[in-house]
């Protein structure tokens, strides 16, 4: 189970018209847990600012995403933050709770099974943990590139993502995997 990583890979990306060189980027994490979005808007922005692509968050505009009533919200918000740019990163296919309750269950039967000097019960916990957590780690995003003026979409990208690890380092492999990308699109420098 340690070899496992966090890791994206792409299922999709596409340019959906012809656009300048991005000049700066204002990062929007769609999710309800303020703590999460915190975090990796940070964390991908930061990375992106390291590149050299001026960044910006968006949670400070719009800490509430239950506000969101129309694309004139999110034009807004990105005009807020002074970027040509939005990106919008979406959850589309979200980990599997039974999955990572059954990860959590086979683990305290192992611990069991090493107490109670059980070797075919630790070893069958063991493979069902491994099962488990290579499930409960599996999701999707999806990542969109909108034009700040016109709203329009610039560039999307789907994902097939895993990930056991912390939100941080999940957001610095997305951002890096997402400016390799950008770059081959022609869409950054």
């Amino acid at each position: 189970m340690a070899g496992c990583a966090t890791k994206h890979q792409v299922a999709d990306s596409t340019v959906s018209k012809n656009v300048e060189k991005i000049k700066s980027i204002a990062v929007f994490f769609v999710i309800e847990d303020l703590t999460q979005r915190t975090v990796w808007e940070d964390t991908f922005a930061s990375v992106l600012a390291t590149e050299g692509i001026a960044a910006a968050t968006t949670y400070t505009h719009l800490p509430d995403i239950d506000f969101l009533e129309n694309d004139n919200a999110i034009l807004d918000m990105y005009q807020n933050t002074g970027a040509n740019s939005g990106l919008t990163i979406e959850v589309i296919t979200p980990r599997s709770e039974p999955a990572r309750r059954t990860e959590k269950t086979m683990d305290a039967l192992w611990w069991t099974a090493l107490i109670l000097d059980e070797p075919e019960l630790r070893r069958a916990a063991a493979w069902g943990s491994i099962a488990a957590y290579n499930t409960g780690g599996k999701y999707q995003l999806r990542l969109s590139l909108w034009d700040a003026e016109s709203a329009e979409l610039v560039w999307s990208m789907d994902t097939q993502s895993f990930s056991n690890d912390s939100a941080v380092k999940d957001s610095e492999l997305l951002a890096e995997m997402t400016i390799k990308e950008l770059r081959a699109k022609g869409l950054v420098y």
